[in-house]
């Protein structure tokens, strides 16, 4: 019994060594990878074509989609989105730079409080904001005027004050 030097002769007369055993079992690894892969390319087309197979639609359901995305836009409240998204940034501002006192700050409510109870119950919301916006203006020559009256006399306060008001 001797030994051969990494040769099997399995009775078929056959020589298998090592070597020839390594390629084979790589040349078949690499035949399966081939298959998966065109498998995964072929796959790919089906879920990625080339040619335009997309829905097509007709001139009439266009038409309406069209129309559709038109009336949900003139239906938006875009002046009114803009004026909050103002209003938001001016009062984020005018927080952050003075705080004006709980007394002023009462009678500052008050007022546009009875200033819009004075205004008619089924008024539009643009009559609503141009009382608001004149009692403002209103608001801002006192502020004014009381600042050049006092000329000094305690007038940065007046000043902050009539600064949040704007």
């Amino acid at each position: 019994m001797a030994r051969g030097g990494g040769e099997y002769n399995g009775g078929g007369g056959v020589l298998l060594s090592y070597k020839r055993i390594t390629l084979l079992v790589c040349l078949i690894n690499i035949l399966i990878a081939l298959f998966v892969l065109r498998f995964l390319y072929a796959s790919s087309l089906h879920i990625f074509p080339n040619h335009d197979n997309g829905v097509k639609y007709t001139a009439d359901e266009i038409r309406r989609m069209e129309e559709s995305v038109r009336i949900r836009r003139s239906k938006e409240p875009v002046e009114l989105v803009r004026l909050v998204k103002k209003m938001k940034h001016d009062v984020a501002i005018a927080e952050s730079s003075v705080e004006l006192s709980p007394y002023v700050k009462g009678k500052l409510i008050d007022e546009i409080l009875e200033l819009l109870r004075r205004v008619e119950e089924k008024s539009n919301v643009t009559l609503l904001r141009e009382a608001v916006e004149t009692w403002r203006i209103d608001k801002l020559k006192e502020a004014k005027e009381l600042i050049q009256e006092q000329n000094g006399v305690n007038s940065t306060v007046i000043l902050e004050e009539a600064g949040i008001t704007h």
